[in-house]
């Protein structure tokens, strides 16, 4: 019996509510157009700004039980007519209000709901915001208003909340997920509570962005005073990645913001504390996490104008932490640390201090110590000191450096420095104190992009003032090896600033050098050039360094070029270097110079040398110097030994390849047991002289000055002489391979007996006859062909030396005669009949 009436109860109950809701949709159904047009109208009554709204509807179910009157997208201009963007673009906006609102009539709007879009709120350099939108008076009074506004709860929904203040450099981003704000109006006070969860996608003030990316879960609560406009900051709670702040205080904006909140983490980590700092100081920290208590709390009081920032007071540390990157197994462990952060008396960078005090820890078992200072972020004042022994492989596996792969080896350091920063820069040597000893022993470690391997580092650097000692400190770069001792001077100040010199004071020792494979652009070492495989070279001279070098290098190689036991002084300022007295030997003799490169230009560096070779193999000279850029005469046509004095003027690029049009020199040459095998031009003489000793002309001296100037190789004249013949020969050679060559070849060397019937005019000196041949053209196309101009120019000399010799002995004969006292008379007559 009770079963049946408590169906009966529950089916009466189920009709009534059925009933009701028919009865709402009817009226909703009759009413809907007047409910829109008074909602509508009493909007207009308040609103100044322009809305667009696409469709209007009213929804029984979309908010039950309450009704919904459903804007969708809705477009609010806002009240600044210049701003890039509108205030508000949101795909729904609802209004709800009671259902017994359709029965008085009157519509009491309680709620409010955003679902989808944008709000956009911007405030112009002259403090004008785009948010007033609303009229401050009306003609109806509230009891005779249809429609009356009475929000206690604002829902948000999937929007995206952005405020930018222009003249304050201010632009924040976050988006509401599901965020519901609740509004208590009591006179003049009103509280609104914030629940929920929103995603921040940036505090961003000036060039600085706070909470990157960060989902943050809200409560809170905040009593306005809108007649005093004061804002009294409950406790509130902020949850950020796992912990927890509280933030109370109070917030003045009558005349101005005022601020006075104070904050506290509980189960704050090192991504906590790295939210609340810019994302350009903390970039590199964000991913790594920490286990064990991390602390922090702070305090902001003061004004906030576009101008003047309030002071910021924090306090941050560690006790027993590990911090560890999530990709990588090392962690540094034990770790303690109290740090602080003010920007002091006057709320400025030039009063900002932050502070690192008793920092310890430890690094795969390795201890470390430090103390950080640093004052005045305008003019840094730094404090600090450091004492570790570090395992390279571990800090770079717990710390990656973008540029250093496969780091080993360990480094004992001991610093302490002391002093402004500006002071390094400007050698003030009295104001600082730097002092320590870094110790490194058996470091290895590859560059990014660059194959060389670095390795077998050891040695130690004595920091003094401004200056650092390396001391015996050896090395490999790919093959070439490196043990340096001296002075570096101004080398703090060259790492902290772009606009500092640094000079090295040293000796350089090397038992090998290898150039291809330093100045390769990738590190790996030079193809042959003619190969079209080699590596791009780019060599340059950093313009703030400068050395005094005392260098001693075993072994030297840079593409054919293989020099050993190098001996000399480099001397460089201002991108120009000085090579004093450098010996070296190649080529299988030896080489002594002194060059001056100047490297201001890096395609256009100029060298000025003056050297002395000594019994240089010619097949090697010409071999280690790529046959000096031609390919006509190549080393292996030439052998014997050459002793020279040269004196060169050259221009090079950064690929260190010589521009010939600029190339000058001068050199007197000597060659010893000389040879010419298999010479073209030389072969070409076969119809006058032996094949075979053409194919191999054999010298035992040879000297001549040799002038290089304009591309072109100036030869005077020369004798080349062995026991089966001799020939002269001068001229000159393009590096285009333009031959102009002028022989001389004596008749007794000829082949054919029959000599001036095949051969044409020859000249005879009296001693013997000589045919002058001429070779014109170029390395691939060249005639041999009779040179009458230096017959014309033989015979006009052996005239007048036959005029000479005729003098001579006219005048030896006159003057015997003189001698005599007698027939004076007949010695005159002679006298004038050979008058010449």
């Amino acid at each position: 019996m009770k079963l049946r009436s408590a169906y009966r109860l529950l089916g009466y109950a189920s009709g009534t509510l059925v009933g009701l809701v028919v009865l709402l949709s009817v009226l909703l159904w009759v009413f809907q157009d007047r409910i829109i047009a008074r909602f509508v109208t009493e909007a207009n009554r308040y609103l100044t700004s322009e809305v667009h709204v696409e469709k209007i509807d009213i929804s029984i179910w979309s908010k039950f039980p309450r009704i919904a009157l459903d804007f969708e997208n809705v477009l609010i201009k806002g009240s600044l007519p210049d701003a890039p963007e509108p205030l508000a673009n949101v795909r729904h906006l609802y209004f709800t209000f009671s259902p017994f609102s359709l029965l008085r009539g009157h519509y009491e709007v309680e709620q409010v709901w955003l679902e989808g879009g944008q709000v956009s709120v911007r405030v112009d350099r002259q403090g004008q915001p785009n948010y007033n939108i609303f009229k401050t008076d009306t003609t109806a009074t509230p009891a005779a208003e249809p429609v009356r506004f009475n929000i206690k709860r604002i829902q948000l929904k999937t929007v995206l909340v952005e405020y930018l203040l222009e003249g304050s450099q201010q632009h924040h981003r976050l988006l509401a997920e599901e965020t519901t704000a609740r509004l208590n109006l009591h006179g003049n006070q009103l509280t609104v509570g914030v629940d929920g969860g929103l995603l921040v996608h940036q505090i961003g003030v000036g060039k600085d962005i706070y909470f990157r990316d960060k989902p943050m879960q809200v409560q809170s609560e905040i009593q306005m005073d809108l007649d005093s406009g004061l804002y009294r900051v409950m406790p509130s709670r902020l949850l950020i990645d796992g912990a927890s702040f509280t933030v109370a205080g109070l917030i003045e904006t009558h005349g101005g913001v005022s601020l006075d909140l104070h904050t506290e983490g509980e189960r704050a980590t090192l991504q906590t504390l790295t939210s609340l700092l810019p994302t350009s100081m903390t970039e590199k920290l964000r991913v790594y996490r920490s286990e064990g208590e991390v602390y922090f709390d702070g305090r902001v009081k003061g004004h906030v104008t576009d101008t003047q920032a309030p002071l910021l007071d924090f306090r941050f540390g560690c006790r027993n932490a590990s911090f560890y990157h999530p990709d990588l197994k090392q962690r540094a462990t034990g770790v303690y640390l109290t740090g602080s952060f003010t920007n002091g008396a006057r709320q400025h960078l030039a009063t900002s201090e932050l502070r690192l005090s008793d920092v310890k820890g430890n690094l795969d078992g390795k201890p470390f110590t430090a103390d950080f200072l640093l004052r005045n972020f305008e003019d840094p004042y730094v404090e600090m000191r450091l004492d570790a022994t570090l395992d390279l492989a571990a800090l770079t596996a717990f710390y990656p450096v973008d540029e250093i792969r496969q780091a080993g080896g360990t480094l004992d350091a001991n610093v302490d420095f002391a002093g402004r920063l500006r002071d390094l820069k400007s050698g003030k040597r009295s104001k600082l104190r730097a002092e320590g000893e870094l110790q490194f022993d058996q470091v290895h470690f590859r560059m990014r992009d660059k194959p060389l391997q670095f390795q077998g580092w050891s040695g130690l650097l004595v920091v003094s003032g401004h200056d650092l000692a390396v001391q015996e400190c050896v090395g490999r770069i790919g093959r070439s090896d490196f043990a340096l001792d001296g002075i570096f001077k101004n080398a703090l100040a060259f790492l902290l600033y772009n606009d500092v010199s640094l000079h090295a004071d040293a000796s350089f020792r090397s038992t090998l050098l290898d150039l291809d494979e330093l100045l390769s652009a990738s590190g790996q070492a030079a193809a042959d050039p003619k190969s079209g495989a080699e590596e791009e070279y780019r060599f340059k001279v950093e313009p703030r360094f400068s050395c005094a070098l005392d260098c001693h290098i075993e072994r030297l190689v840079f593409r054919r070029f293989d020099a050993r036991r190098i001996d000399g002084d480099l001397q460089l300022r201002d991108q120009v270097g000085r090579i004093n007295r450098v010996a070296m030997q190649i080529a299988g003799g030896q080489i002594s110079s002194s060059v001056v490169m100047d490297a201001r230009q890096p395609e256009a560096i100029e060298v000025q040398a003056r050297g002395r070779f000594e019994q240089l193999h010619a097949d090697s000279l010409f071999y280690v110097f790529e046959n000096f850029g031609q390919d006509f005469l190549q080393d292996h046509h030439l052998k014997g030994r050459i002793t020279s004095t040269v004196n060169a003027f050259l221009v090079l690029n950064s690929r260190l390849d010589i521009d010939t049009e600029r190339l000058v020199a001068d050199a007197d040459v000597t060659i010893q047991d000389g040879e010419l095998i298999n010479f073209k031009p030389m072969q070409s003489l076969s119809a006058f002289l032996d094949d075979r000793q053409l194919a191999h002309l054999r010298f035992s001296k040879l000297e001549n000055h040799l002038r290089i100037d304009h591309k072109t190789v100036y030869i005077p004249e020369m004798m080349i002489r062995n026991n089966a013949m001799s020939l002269s020969i001068e001229g000159t050679h393009t590096f285009d391979q333009v031959m102009d060559y002028r022989i001389g070849i004596p008749l007794h060397d000829l082949k054919r007996p029959d000599r001036d019937a095949i051969y044409g005019m020859v000249e005879d000196d009296g001693l013997h006859s000589n045919l002058f041949l001429t070779l014109k053209g170029t390395s691939d196309n060249f005639k041999v062909g009779y040179d009458t101009r230096k017959v014309k120019q033989k015979i006009k000399e052996g005239l007048k030396q036959e005029a000479k010799e005729f003098r001579d002995l006219f005048g030896g004969k006159q003057q015997a005669r003189q001698a005599e006292p007698k027939d004076t008379t007949k010695a005159a007559d002679e006298g004038e009949f050979f008058d010449f």
